[in-house]
C-alpha cells in the first residue's frame, strides 16, 4: 500500500478514536475499536519491508489459499500534499481473500467486513455491509501483479455509502507468496452525493 494512503489511516485513523478518550474498556467504549487499529497499521508496516515475488516464488505457487488482514477505505477524500484535509468517511475492517494459484490464469475474490471509523465530523461508528473484492487476476502485466475491482454498499453514522472502483497491486514475499497488498481508486455516492473512493487491502497468508 502506498505511503501516501498509509499516512492517511494513520491520522484520521488515530486522531478520530484517540478524540474519544482513552482509558481501559470499561471507561471507554472505543478502547477496541483502537486496538483494531493499532494492530491494523501494525500489520500494514510489519509486511512494507517485504520484495515482490520473484518469478520462480510465482511459478511454484499451486492450489488454494486464504490471505487475512486489513481493509481500508477513505470516501471522498480531499488532500493537500500527504495530509488529509476532509473526507466523508475514514474506515478500517477485516479483509480475506481467496486465491487460486492453480487457475492457469490464477484467480482472487475476497471482501472487507466488519468496518468501523468516523466520518467527516469525527463521530465514530460500526459499518454494516460489506465491499467485495472481485474478478481478481495475478499476473496480467508481470508475474507479480494483481488487479481486481471493488463495490458495495456499507452503512453507518447515518450515511448509506456506495462503493466501486478498480484495484492495483504486487504478491510480496519469497520464497513463498506471503503478502497481496492492493490499492484501488474509484467512485462513491452518499445518499444523492457523488464523489470518489480509496480502497486498500494489505493480506497475510493464514
Amino acid at each position: 500500500m502506498n505511503n501516501l494512503f498509509k499516512t492517511t489511516l494513520s491520522l484520521a485513523a488515530f486522531a478520530g478514536l484517540a478524540a474519544c478518550g482513552g482509558g481501559s474498556t470499561s471507561t471507554n467504549p472505543y478502547q477496541t475499536l483502537q486496538n483494531r487499529t493499532d494492530a491494523y497499521l501494525e500489520q500494514i508496516d510489519r509486511v512494507s519491508a517485504l520484495y515482490p515475488s520473484g518469478p520462480a516464488t510465482m511459478n511454484n505457487a499451486s492450489g488454494t489459499a486464504t490471505y487475512s488482514g486489513t481493509g481500508s477505505i477513505v470516501v471522498n477524500p480531499t488532500f493537500i500534499g500527504e495530509t488529509l484535509l476532509y473526507a466523508d468517511a475514514t474506515l478500517l475492517g477485516d479483509a480475506d481473500l481467496y486465491v487460486n494459484f492453480g487457475a492457469n490464469r490464477p484467480t482472487l475474490n475476497g471482501s472487507i467486513t466488519d468496518l468501523f471509523g468516523i466520518d467527516s465530523n469525527d463521530n465514530v461508528d460500526e459499518y454494516t455491509g460489506t465491499v467485495q473484492v472481485r474478478n481478481g487476476y495475478i499476473g496480467d502485466d508481470t508475474h507479480n501483479s494483481v488487479t481486481a475491482s471493488y463495490a458495495g454498499t456499507i452503512r453507518g453514522n447515518g450515511d448509506t455509502i456506495s462503493l466501486n472502483g478498480n484495484m492495483y497491486g504486487t504478491v510480496l514475499g519469497n520464497p513463498s507468496p506471503r503478502v497481496i497488498d492492493l490499492i484501488g481508486f474509484g467512485d462513491s455516492t452518499i445518499g444523492s452525493y457523488q464523489g470518489t473512493s480509496i480502497v486498500g487491502v494489505t493480506v497475510e497468508h493464514d
